[in-house]
């Protein structure tokens, strides 16, 4: 599942919509999540992650694998 996070409170939300109609995103989005961005210390938007079932980020764009491979491994792993 993709999911989009952004740190915007609600008053933002109109324009995220527009923002992600024009882009085609179909995922579902959420706004408010400042603090668990700050958890996964993201410094830079857009920021990727595969989080495994137990919840943990097994990838990032600094990992030595693909993304295809981590979501594979992801995939896999026993929850």
């Amino acid at each position: 599942m993709f999911i989009g996070l952004t740190p915007e409170s609600e008053s933002a939300n109109d324009d995220s919509r527009k923002f992600l109609t024009a882009t085609g995103v179909t995922w579902p989005n959420a706004y408010g999540a400042g603090k668990t961005l700050e958890q996964f210390k993201a410094e830079y938007f857009p920021s990727v992650w595969v989080i495994g079932r137990d919840g943990k980020v097994v990838w990032n764009r600094d990992s030595g694998q693909s993304i295809e491979e981590a979501i594979a491994a992801a995939l896999k792993a026993k929850g």
